[in-house]
């Protein structure tokens, strides 16, 4: 029972990751797309907020292999909470509530804790037995290039020598993340972590 839960949070999470490349791809095309915007650039990204939100409470609870460590399970945790404050701020744009709290919600909360929650995610990923190792990798690696892209954007004060370098380098992250999202979805949903299911199935 729980393994086939843990199934639908798997189907969820990829769902969730490819309806965020559609919003990419929709951005691309230049439409406007973020949470909380009208238009279906904001139903698509909000879409994938709701269905990552979801696949995350039952990884969270529900995660089998190398998803049922407790490091992974608190970094599960984390990125549902940061998620959810992400779709409250989308439901008090579109309500146009507070002038303020869309911002608390979205820059100081919903985005710093689902950060923390990938990180911790990637990490407790990191520790496991392949393929969960290169999925956490991957979520480690893309995250330690965003310090590194405000560290360049700061140097760069909108020169346009350093946005060549960081708009690959942004492309590259996002490419990571999303790559590695998606791969927590297969996790789930697949049983190939069983092959090596003894080898260093920890709690940690």
């Amino acid at each position: 029972m729980r393994l086939n839960i843990a199934r639908v949070g798997g189907a969820l999470l990829l769902a969730g990751a490819i309806a965020c490349l559609v919003a990419a791809a929709l951005a691309l095309g230049g439409i406007a797309v973020g949470s909380g915007v009208g238009g279906p650039g904001g139903v698509v990204f909000d879409l994938s907020l709701v269905l990552a939100l979801l696949a995350a409470v039952l990884l969270a609870v529900t995660g089998e292999g190398p998803l049922a460590s407790r490091t992974t399970r608190t970094g599960l945790a984390i990125m549902a909470l940061g998620l959810g404050g992400l779709l409250a701020s989308a439901v008090t744009i579109r309500l146009a509530l507070d002038a303020y709290l869309p911002f608390f919600l979205q820059l100081l909360f919903g985005i710093p804790i689902t950060l923390l929650g990938w990180l911790v995610l990637g990490i407790g990923l990191a520790r496991r037995p392949a393929p969960a190792r290169l999925v956490g990798r991957m979520l480690v690696g893309g995250l330690a290039l965003i310090p590194l892209l405000v560290l360049i954007a700061n140097l760069g004060g909108g020169n346009l020598r350093f946005g060549a370098v960081t708009t690959p380098l942004a492309g590259l992250a996002a490419a990571l993340i999303l790559a590695a999202i998606g791969g927590v979805g297969y996790l789930a949903l697949t049983d190939r972590w069983s092959w090596r299911h003894a080898e260093g199935e920890g709690v940690g």
